[in-house]
């Protein structure tokens, strides 16, 4: 369903801050993680900042481009054959959406804010091998059809990228969003 594609608003403005914590306490965890292996690869794994930074890019662009683009066909080369397929099956509720909002189905984002909550990583990093990444999103956003109102959001992207012992991380991908 296209609103569990593009993600969930907050029912409450209290939900934010206990939401917030718990991503914070997961992100510290997982930005010591996230370290050890940078201290360990050096060029050949990300940046944290790098990191976020480029997955809130994606998260706004992701989130825009299902509320707005007429064809949704450039995004696959940004998500897993799986992800693009569920986005697919949403077209009819993408289109409605469209339709309610003309040309002001778009989102403005005040804020966002992101958080690493989990990494899995492989067991060996001198073989080939899959890295995950879930990245949870905080958001105070403001719909184009309705700028005077703040919502906040509280989304998840799973990035997903393949480890080359040689070359390190390769284009990571949105295989999931939650």
């Amino acid at each position: 369903a296209f609103r569990a594609v593009a993600g969930k608003m907050a029912s409450s403005v209290m939900f934010l801050p206990l939401r917030r914590l718990k991503s914070r306490v997961l992100h510290y965890v997982c930005s010591r993680q996230w370290e050890t292996l940078y201290s360990s690869y050096g060029s050949r794994f990300q940046d944290l900042e790098d990191f976020l930074d480029g997955s809130k890019q994606a998260y706004k662009y992701m989130q825009n481009e299902l509320c707005t683009a007429d064809s949704v066909s450039h995004l696959k080369t940004m998500v897993s054959d799986k992800l693009y397929e569920a986005i697919l099956l949403s077209l009819d509720e993408r289109e409605e959406w469209r339709m309610e909002n003309f040309d002001k189905g778009g989102l403005i984002f005040e804020d966002v804010e992101a958080y690493v909550e989990q990494i899995s990583a492989p067991e060996s990093f001198e073989v080939k091998a899959s890295l995950t990444a879930d990245v949870s999103f905080l958001s105070a956003v403001r719909l184009e059809s309705q700028p005077e109102e703040v919502m906040f959001r509280a989304d998840g992207f799973v990035f997903e990228t393949q480890w080359d012992p040689e070359q390190g991380i390769g284009e990571w991908k949105i295989s999931s969003i939650y």
